[in-house]
């Protein structure tokens, strides 16, 4: 009976401390994303040098955007090798049409190095909620 336990103990331990080490990285790569709110991105879109980027396809993008959006859209096959142009020393500010793509979008800078990654909570349905200017 002792043994059964000891071997319980050593595996749910082990368990464990498995667990919490994948819990923390992925906790690190959350720390470099910031839910931003259509304030902090009415701010970025006044500046022509940040690297503001709508995630939406090109269709979406077309039907109106963010003032200096760039369009990569996050469904493209060619996703990663054009997040990879960008410069991540500066800024990103990501979004889509609700926040759950540039979310996961967010995600996969963070995976890839970036370090200040604003996601637009709410996304563009949120910016237009507060009647804020698009571009078409």
């Amino acid at each position: 009976m002792k043994n059964l336990f000891l071997i319980f103990l050593i595996i749910s331990t082990a368990a464990f401390s498995c667990k919490d080490k994948t819990l923390s990285s992925n906790s690190n790569q959350d720390e470099n994303i910031v839910q931003g709110t259509t304030a902090d991105f009415k701010t970025a879109t006044e500046n022509a040098n940040v690297q503001l980027i709508d995630v939406r396809t090109h269709r979406e993008y077309a039907g109106g955007h963010l003032k200096n959006a760039k369009n990569i859209d996050f469904k493209n096959k060619n996703f990663l090798q054009q997040i990879k142009k960008l410069d991540k020393n500066k800024s990103v500010y990501l979004y889509c049409r609700s926040g759950r793509r540039s979310g996961l979008a967010a995600r996969q800078l963070a995976q890839e190095g970036f370090s200040k990654i604003y996601n637009l909570d709410g996304g563009i349905l949120q910016w237009n909620k507060e009647n804020l200017p698009i571009k078409k």
